[in-house]
This record gives C-alpha cells, sequence and structure tokens, in this order.
C-alpha cells in the first residue's frame, strides 16, 4: 500500500490533490482512487503505521489543525508533487543502484519501538552492512537503544503524548563519517527540538530514499515526517 501511494503521489496532479474535501468525517467522503484515500487516511492521525478511517481525537478537537488533514496540508501536499516527479520507487532497498549519492535511510525502529510495524522483517545486520556499503554520504536514523550500528543521540523530538507514551522521542542517527559512540538515553540532549513543519517521514518508515548530490537533503524534506 505504501509503494502505490508513493507512486500515486510522483504522477497525480496538483489539481486532483486540490480537488480532494478538506474536512472529512471519514475517509468514505473521498470519492478517487484507494491511494487518495491512504493519503487523507495517514493525516487524520498522526504517526500511524497506517491509513485511519476516521479523524483522531485531536483532529476533532482541533488540536494543531494545521498538522492534520485541511486546507493547509492539502495545499502544501499538492504543490510538493511537483517537485517529486524525478522520484523512482523500488518495493526492495537491496536493489538500489550503489551509485555517489546521499543516502537519507530511515528503517522501522528495532526492538519494542518497532513492535506496531506488522511488516518490519527487517533482517537489521544485513541493513547495516548495506549501509556501511554505499558510496557517498550516508545518513542512518534510528531511535536510542538500537544496537545494528554505532548510533549517537541526536535530539529529543516532540511525541504524542498518552498515557503510555511520554511524549518525547529520543531520535538517534548514524553517519558514513562515522561515530563509534552507540547511544545511550543518558547521553542524549536533555531540551525539546522546536516544533516545525510537519515532514513526510513518516509514511516513509518503509521507505529507503535516494537523493542526488545536488538536491541532497532538500528533496528528502519534500519542500519530514
Amino acid at each position: 500500500m505504501l509503494l502505490a501511494l508513493w507512486r500515486y503521489l510522483i504522477r497525480v496532479d496538483s489539481k486532483e490533490i486540490f480537488s480532494l474535501p478538506n474536512r472529512v468525517d471519514s475517509v468514505d467522503d473521498v470519492h478517487g482512487p484507494s491511494e487518495a484515500r491512504a493519503l487523507v487516511g495517514f493525516w487524520l492521525n498522526k504517526g500511524m503505521t497506517a491509513p485511519c478511517r476516521t479523524p483522531s481525537k485531536w483532529m476533532r478537537d482541533g488540536i494543531r489543525p494545521n498538522s492534520q488533514w485541511g486546507t493547509a496540508i492539502r495545499a502544501r501536499i499538492a504543490r510538493q508533487v511537483e517537485c517529486i516527479r524525478h522520484w523512482q520507487v523500488i518495493n526492495d532497498y537491496s536493489c538500489a543502484r550503489d551509485v555517489e549519492a546521499t543516502w537519507f535511510i530511515d528503517p522501522p525502529y528495532q526492538g519494542r519501538l518497532g513492535r506496531r510495524y506488522r511488516a518490519n522483517r527487517i533482517d537489521y545486520p544485513a541493513l547495516a552492512d548495506w549501509c556501511r556499503s554505499r558510496r557517498g554520504q550516508v545518513i542512518v536514523c534510528e531511535n536510542v537503544g538500537a544496537d545494528w550500528l554505532p548510533f549517537r543521540p541526536f535530539l529529543v523530538a516532540k511525541g504524542t503524548e498518552g498515557k503510555r507514551r511520554t511524549g518525547r522521542s529520543v531520535e538517534a542517527i548514524w553517519t558514513q563519517d562515522g561515530h563509534e559512540t552507540v547511544a545511550s538515553a543518558t547521553a542524549a540532549p536533555a531540551t525539546l527540538a522546536r516544533p516545525g513543519p510537519s515532514r513526510t517521514r513518516t509514511v516513509h518508515k518503509l521507505l529507503f530514499l535516494l537523493t542526488d548530490r545536488t538536491s541532497r537533503m532538500d528533496n528528502r524534506r519534500g519542500g519530514r515526517s
């Protein structure tokens, strides 16, 4: 489903995005291809591993309206689809050509934090070898506690709050230039990152995005999650 959604975004006309309803009580209100309903469904409740059918309580209560599906998000996506026409989607990262590039690799979390990804069957040692073998700049994201590469703490981001959620996500990173310190929670920065524009990184957790050196980080941001 994620592959189909990305392929839809790569080819869809911005006018079609603008034609989607900006207020929905259910994805059943979206009259269009299944990929369009999935797109809206992902924005009805942030941070989910599959599209939702109805809006989250936050969305219903109007909390952070520009972070949920609506006029602002619809307009942002309509603008951004014009910038990704050259993207290609493959369903097996190991099939990607090893070219000189900036590699941004953001797989599902290892261990407990990745348990909600129903399709998470990643061989992390094999993925680690693949990451180390890439040519060019390599950036790999994870959460503190992952040990399949020598990750280091990167930032403490604002996460979802709840009865079993702290509202803090301690992100870790490994880069090709080599940081040989395994991340630990005590070594993580103590301050919260300032909230910024929502990135597309989430739908994105099962994808490995390759950008050429000229576009660098702009392509992966789509102009995060």
